[in-house]
């Protein structure tokens, strides 16, 4: 199901109106020439790829409202579509990025994300955004001052309507933390705070942007090797001490990141 956060980051790309919603399984509705040459049905298909993937933005199923943040999602029964086992109640920074980014999308009114973010009341969906996005700075913020060492950059943790309550299965032990995935995250938050700013909301604005300088401060800290090498995962010393008194050291065999970040 993290499947979904990268099917509708791909139909926002295009914006327009339909009015008809075809069933869960709409694809075979469509024909393959159809989607390529005619933009009223590239724009049905997309609205429905919005409106069906939205199912996956519900509390407890792809996000957790309370903390604002994205979850993995829940796995299904293939023939039925019903749950089986429950939420998969695990997150990191590459599916913060992909959320954030949506939210983003859904601020500029764009009438897919809304779509997305409250498919029953897309009306509803940017004062649910503006709330979403102020309970995920929120579980931001006391992530750090709970586990100060990461320097502001998520592990792979769990996720409860509290926020995060600790590094996931195999980055715990010992406490690691990616560049990649943080550093995807770094850049669908730089584009949310100008958004932010430019719509009057400064307070949650100046939030973001004060996670953002956090990141700053500490990338070099934790990732950086010297001589133009940055470490992929780093593994930290101690969680609970800041990162001017922290020590961090490359995870064996996690290589090097080659990105632009």
């Amino acid at each position: 199901l993290t499947l979904s956060f990268v099917l509708v980051l791909f139909i926002l790309v295009v914006d327009g109106r339909v009015t008809d919603r075809y069933p869960c399984r709409f694809a075979p509705k469509f024909n393959s020439h159809e989607l390529l040459t005619n933009p009223t049905v590239q724009n049905e298909f997309l609205h429905n790829i919005a409106y069906w993937e939205g199912h996956f933005h519900r509390d407890g199923l792809g996000v957790s409202l309370k903390s604002g943040l994205a979850i993995i999602g829940n796995k299904l029964n293939y023939t039925t579509g019903e749950l089986t086992y429950g939420a998969m109640n695990y997150s990191a920074a590459s599916k913060e990025c992909l959320h954030v980014v949506l939210l983003t999308k859904a601020l500029l009114k764009d009438s897919r994300a809304l779509l997305f973010i409250n498919y029953l009341h897309p009306e509803n969906a940017y004062d649910d955004t503006i709330q979403i996005l102020t309970n995920k700075i929120a579980s931001y913020e006391k992530f750090n001052r709970e586990f100060p060492g990461y320097g502001g950059f998520l592990p792979w943790y769990f996720v409860s309507d509290e926020g995060i309550t600790g590094p996931s299965w195999g980055w715990r032990n010992p406490p690691i933390t990616p560049s990649l995935d943080n550093g995807e995250l770094i850049w669908a938050i730089y584009p949310l705070i100008g958004v932010l700013k430019s719509q009057g909301h400064h307070s949650l604005a100046a939030r973001y942007e004060a996670w953002l300088n956090l990141l700053k401060a500490n990338a070099k800290r934790v990732f950086y090797l010297g001589g133009g090498k940055i470490s992929a995962v780093a593994i930290i010393k101690n969680v609970s001490l800041s990162p001017e008194h922290n020590t961090y050291t490359p995870l064996v065999g996690a290589g090097l990141l080659d990105d632009p970040y």
